[in-house]
């Protein structure tokens, strides 16, 4: 049995575990929240398939894969012909679609396991006998909806709770996906949908949003960008734009870099015609010669007055 640190005891300092640098951490519990039908089961199987091809960065990260991972997927959210294609997708099915052996297991919608006494225990079987395993769950409200427990009481963390006491000793890396509340939050802590009692019970907290919401405006072209925001207790927050792509996900940057050239954008696109040829002029001639362009020579490419040029 644990026992406390003894009046001068010496305590251990290290580094956060990372599993995906700033994103995923190693031996906890991480929390994925995002609203419906945005990517998060894609999201999570494409790191699953990242990690067991032995890449060593996803979406522009470093990962931190260790020996061979071992994955248990808790799909009860999801029907097993959903999760096929997940696990296609993400290079995770053979020829003839059986799953890789690094696939310990995977429940389905018509398989389900909940996080009852029961569920909890096989869980823990698992984990026990595969020591560090990566145990993606999919997703909380579907996994506790037969224990009658309400999202905004603060009972509703206690089947994470039971969770974590009962596979503590063998490390495992939990990434539980859970829905987020209606017009998200402003930090991501705050999204998670219910009490805030489920997000203060883990180590890392990771949003998903799209970048623009042109539901309003069914005129307006399509964003498919994601913004992935992390907060927790081990390092800054994190921000980055992402999109999924039929190719798989696909890093536009921070989520910093992102917004300063959707700002230059719009300023661009507020033009008239002669100020973007202007632009455009010296942008080009910028790229060939790495050299500004005068009022003279700018006025040549346009056709006219060196003085219009310099307006």
């Amino acid at each position: 049995p644990a026992g406390p640190i003894e009046q001068g005891g010496q305590l251990h300092i290290s580094e956060a575990p990372w599993l995906w640098d700033g994103v995923f951490i190693r031996g906890v519990t991480n929390l994925i929240t995002a609203p419906p039908k945005l990517g998060k089961s894609r999201l999570l199987t494409s790191l699953f398939g990242a990690l067991a091809n032995g890449r060593d960065e996803f979406l522009g990260r470093k990962l931190h894969r260790g020996e061979q991972p071992k994955f248990l997927i808790v799909g009860s959210d999801q029907p097993e012909r959903d999760w096929a294609k997940c696990l296609k997708l993400a290079g995770l099915l053979t020829p003839d679609n059986r799953m890789w052996d690094c696939i310990t297991a995977l429940f389905h919608k018509g398989a389900p396991l909940h996080l009852d006494d029961e569920g909890i225990d096989t869980i823990a079987g698992y984990c026990r006998k595969h020591p560090d395993l990566i145990v993606g769950i999919d997703s909380y409200h579907a996994c506790t909806a037969q224990l009658g427990l309400q999202e905004k009481d603060a009972s509703f963390a206690d089947p994470l709770l039971d969770l974590q006491e009962a596979t503590a000793g063998y490390h495992p890396t939990i990434a539980l996906i859970h829905h987020s509340k209606k017009g998200g939050g402003t930090r991501a802590s705050e999204a998670s949908r219910g009490s805030n009692a489920l997000p203060g019970a883990v180590s890392q907290t990771i949003t998903l949003n799209w970048c623009q919401d042109n539901a309003g405006n069914p005129l307006a072209p399509r964003d498919n960008r994601v913004k992935l925001s992390t907060e927790g207790r081990e390092d800054m927050p994190l921000d980055m734009v992402i999109e999924q792509t039929d190719a798989g996900w696909i890093c536009h940057g921070s989520g910093e870099e992102v917004a300063q050239a959707q700002a230059i954008q719009d300023v661009i696109d507020k033009l008239e015609d002669r100020q973007y040829q202007a632009l455009r002029d010296m942008a080009h001639h910028w790229n060939a010669t790495m050299r500004g362009v005068d009022a003279v020579h700018l006025a040549n490419a346009l056709n006219c007055m060196p003085n219009r040029a310099a307006e």
